[in-house]
């Protein structure tokens, strides 16, 4: 197994356990934080579709799960691309802490935690491979933020 292979059998694990551990533990949320958590998911939904959507346009396939490149894609940097370099992780991890809110158990927040890092971890593991097909990523990166704009 690669590294590619090796970040989408652990990412497709880590939604595994998210989503068992939403189903077998037991719901608290109520009030605000299941409205927060509806907002958060809506929002993700938003963000996912646009993401995928300016990534269609741009080269006439859908985003994979590996982060290896596609060496036929066009570097993507419109849409939310302009300011956000993996808007899908973003959208991803917005989606999974408003299913944490909407169900209110502490352990799904500590899952989205996990997430993040890992999603980190790939992530830069991603944009290494990314310098080396697009030599325009390095300054691309420099004027986005690699989840959140700016940041």
């Amino acid at each position: 197994m690669n590294w590619a292979q090796a970040f989408v059998a652990g990412q497709l694990t880590l939604f595994a356990i998210f989503a068992a551990a939403w189903l077998r533990l037991t719901r608290s949320a109520e009030g605000l934080l299941v409205i927060l958590g509806l907002v958060l998911i809506v929002g993700a939904g938003g963000l996912f579709v646009l993401a995928v959507v300016e990534h269609q346009r741009r080269n006439q396939s859908l985003p994979k799960m590996s982060p290896t490149p596609n060496q036929r894609a066009e570097l993507v940097e419109s849409g939310l691309y302009r300011h956000i370099r993996h808007p899908i992780y973003t959208a991803v991890l917005t989606g999974a802490l408003g299913a944490a809110a909407l169900h209110g158990h502490l352990a799904l927040f500590a899952m989205v935690a996990a997430l993040a890092v890992f999603f980190t971890i790939k992530s830069r593991y991603e944009e290494s491979l990314l310098r080396q097909v697009y030599p325009e990523y390095a300054a691309y990166m420099l004027r986005t933020g690699r989840f959140l704009p700016f940041f």
